[in-house]
């Protein structure tokens, strides 16, 4: 099976004109507690002028999960990613999403199955990314117990210096393959 991506089709197309592009992946099997009991990373590289449908995704008992570095030019970047703390079920996603904008550029949003996922359509180096992980933790109101971004997700993208976001649904710990839900 191929993991295709709306987002990740519309970032990269355009670089491989131009450039030679390298993903980031990982694969990994969670335990109890959603603790990880195994991760092995993989870079996947395409070629400039080559066609990109997505990834080949094998359907094993290890989910999928896409990196945010990104190296073009031997050049490392980061997609701006961010795991909501928001409830699928919540009735007016668009409004609430809109809100929670922290970039002026497209943010493609994709339901998670418990939560949402969202990527951002630009590219930062190093430093603009931490920055970013930054504004996102801002936009939960300290004085009120709900949180809008998940600050352990945060945490990890610090700790491991990537973000990452499940691609995939190939086991029980999960609800569902992330779906796209709209652009705001």
């Amino acid at each position: 099976m191929i993991l295709k991506s709306e987002f990740l089709s519309k970032l990269i197309i355009p670089i491989l004109e131009q450039n030679d592009v390298e993903l980031q992946y990982s694969k990994y099997q969670l335990g109890g507690k959603s603790q990880t009991l195994y991760r092995e990373t993989f870079q996947y590289q395409i070629k400039r002028g080559q066609n990109f449908n997505g990834i080949q995704n094998n359907g094993d008992k290890y989910e999928i999960a896409l990196h945010s570095t990104i190296k073009i030019a031997d050049q490392q970047l980061h997609i701006p990613m961010v795991d909501f703390n928001v409830n699928s079920n919540l009735g007016n996603v668009a409004k609430v999403f809109k809100k929670l904008k922290v970039m002026d550029s497209e943010l493609y949003i994709y339901n998670s199955g418990r939560s949402f996922h969202g990527y951002y359509l630009n590219l930062l180096n190093s430093d603009d990314w931490y920055k970013y992980l930054g504004s996102l933790l801002l936009l939960n109101d300290r004085k009120k117990p709900f949180k809008y971004i998940d600050t352990r997700w945060v945490g990890h993208c610090l700790e491991h210096g990537y973000s990452a976001l499940r691609l995939s649904k190939n086991s029980n710990s999960y609800l569902s393959k992330p779906i796209f839900v709209t652009i705001i």
